[in-house]
């Protein structure tokens, strides 16, 4: 499929191509369905083999005698939903340059293009971070961590149930609720509980809780937690449960029988 090099946008949509068109020249993914490498205008990039290569995406800015391509490699595994690495890669008539491989356990929230250099916002794993933001000159990779803003705590009633439904990776991400959580929990507890809660976890109504629970990719057997937030008052209990027996951390009503008979079964 072939796509012409596009300006930035906010809240980008990258694609999956084998081949893409920048104005300088055609980049495509070459091998079999293990071992693929990067190729541009004639010859390899500098870049290991991978499972499977993705050309995400081209952009530029007029005037200007490059352009920047984002590519990702893939493996079939569902570590990270089967990505590996992000590259920012400066394509012009002359030469390639690739900058250092980025995670790519977390994704690229925006793309913007500026005079000589590529901006990529992309999410970040520590809850406190709203995000990171990379900037690629084609010589240097510089990141920037972006706080997120401070917030009130979350309330009562609609504050509670608009949960129902949705994971605690969403909420655990919400600045409110994090406030709401710093009221029986430190930072690196919040943090940890979104740990062990990213998979699986979504919010059912019960008893007047709105509850959820869930456990850490790839870990279930030893790492859960347990989220609750009580609709009538805003109230909040929750527990991080880890290893085999397992060792149970308790924050604010979890004596609530709803609550506690909840934790039992997570453990069990």
């Amino acid at each position: 499929m072939l796509s012409p090099s596009a300006p930035a946008t906010a809240q980008v949509d990258l694609g999956e191509y084998t081949v893409f068109d920048t104005r300088f020249g055609q980049m495509q993914v070459i091998g079999g369905d293990i071992d693929q490498r990067l190729w541009f205008d004639g010859s390899f990039l500098d870049l290991p083999i991978a499972e499977r290569y993705w050309i995400r995406g081209a952009f530029g800015m007029e005037g200007e005698a490059y352009d920047w391509v984002i590519a990702s490699s893939n493996h079939t595994g569902n570590m990270c939903g089967g990505y590996s690495e992000w590259f920012l890669i400066r394509a012009s008539a002359e030469e390639v340059r690739v900058a250092p491989p980025l995670n790519a356990c977390v994704g690229i929230l925006d793309v913007r293009v500026l005079p000589g250099q590529l901006e990529v916002d992309m999410g970040h794993r520590d809850v406190s971070i709203s995000h990171e933001t990379f900037t690629w000159d084609g010589v240097t990779l510089t990141s920037t961590l972006v706080p997120e803003a401070a917030a009130a705590p979350a309330g009562a009633g609609p504050d509670v149930t608009r949960w129902i439904g949705r994971t605690g990776w969403e909420l655990l991400d919400d600045p409110s609720e994090r406030a709401r959580l710093g009221s029986v929990m430190a930072p690196d507890r919040v943090q940890m509980l979104s740990q062990v809660m990213s998979l699986g976890s979504v919010g059912a109504e019960r008893n007047g809780w709105v509850i959820m629970s869930g456990c850490q990719r790839h870990q279930c057997n030893f790492a859960q937690g347990v989220l609750a937030i009580r609709i009538s008052d805003g109230a909040v209990a929750a527990a991080i449960l880890t290893g085999e027996l397992p060792h149970i951390e308790r924050f604010g009503l979890t004596s609530d029988p709803v609550i506690s008979a909840t934790i039992d079964q997570v453990r069990q």
